[in-house]
């Protein structure tokens, strides 16, 4: 799964235990405890890659994350924490941008097709 900006705690430690992959973009007040750097390299080569515990001390997290920060074309910072471990810093800020394309396609839908509502027969959907 790769979303935007959600920040439910519980359910990614359900993802984590039940290895459901997910990347999702980082709320601006997300509380984050930085446990390692494994990679900074932000300034060069564009990306840096931290394991973390997200969550303040009410609303922790148990598992831990990986943060991967990078910067798009324009020069904004994007910070997308996955339990995906097995994928370079690249290929998860590709999949991310690769996201925003189908989200562009949708609006693009929306807007030629002239569509309000997109409907779903899943709960995802809803």
């Amino acid at each position: 799964m790769i979303g935007r900006g959600y920040d439910d705690f519980q359910l990614f430690d359900l993802w984590c235990h039940d290895d459901i992959f997910f990347a999702t973009r980082m709320k601006s007040n997300t509380v984050v405890d930085i446990r390692d750097l494994i990679y900074d390299d932000l300034e060069q080569n564009g990306f840096r890659e931290s394991l973390v515990i997200i969550g303040s001390a009410q609303k922790k997290m148990e598992n831990h994350l990986r943060l991967v920060e990078f910067y798009d074309d324009t020069g904004k910072l994007y910070q997308i924490v996955t339990n995906r471990f097995d994928l370079s810093a690249k290929d998860i800020s590709e999949l991310y941008r690769s996201r925003w394309q189908i989200e562009l396609m949708f609006k693009r839908m929306k807007q030629h097709l002239q569509i309000n509502h997109i409907h779903g027969r899943t709960e995802q959907s809803a």
